[in-house]
């Protein structure tokens, strides 16, 4: 598997009397899949809110998830998280595999939480997510393939058992972030689902002495 890009000459190999000529190539960049998912495609990343708000406003901790859909194994590979400007991203919980169907296919996917908590108003623009990696696609053989004698061993091979190496990116989100909504008209915003108050004290119920200290813990 060439590792690097660029211009690049194979040496002549030579079997007793024997020799080939040396062979020029060109390794280029794997060729990076964005946008909407094709018919059928067989790997693609999405980017999502997991929300059905209409309105995301300042410190609220927004849901984001991103989904990988893939319908041949995955050898190896990474998810490049986002990064966003003006905001903070932290990822929740494990990641988990499952099968679902996208457009009436179905696909294996992997799914990753986060938590997106944003600093100011304005526009926010979540930069794609990509994932890089190798995936295994099936072989034919026979048929109207025709027979390969080479195939055996090239399925044996170290280097093809990595797979094909692919990328793809998802499409950039975004959001238009509010400061607060118009009917609110306190000092402190604080933004949630919800909310609650409780206290207690080092002795229930508390008993007060002149000149005993008592503590009372509000949560």
């Amino acid at each position: 598997h060439p590792l690097k890009t660029g211009k690049f000459q194979i040496p002549a190999l030579q079997v007793g009397q024997l020799q080939t000529s040396p062979i020029d190539i060109e390794i280029k960049p794997i060729p990076v899949q964005t946008g909407a998912p094709k018919e059928g495609q067989p790997l693609f990343i999405t980017m999502a809110v997991d929300s059905d708000a209409e309105h995301f406003y300042v410190q609220q901790h927004i849901p984001l998830v991103v989904k990988l859909y893939y319908k041949h194994e995955i050898r190896q590979g990474r998810i490049n998280d986002p990064q966003p400007d003006s905001a903070s991203l932290e990822k929740l919980g494990d990641d988990t595999n499952y099968e679902s169907q996208y457009n009436g296919q179905n696909y294996k996917v992997f799914e990753r939480r986060y938590s997106l908590l944003v600093e100011k108003s304005g526009q926010l623009t979540i930069p794609a997510v990509s994932f890089q990696g190798y995936m295994q696609k099936p072989q034919s053989y026979g048929g109207q393939q025709g027979y390969d004698p080479f195939s055996s061993f090239i399925l044996r091979s170290p280097l093809n058992n990595q797979g094909q190496p692919v990328s793809v990116r998802s499409e950039p989100l975004k959001l238009e972030i509010e400061s607060h909504p118009p009917e609110f008209d306190g000092n402190q915003w604080l933004p949630a689902e919800e909310l609650k108050l409780e206290d207690s004290w080092t002795s229930n119920p508390p008993t007060f002495r002149v000149g005993e200290p008592v503590s009372r813990t509000i949560t």
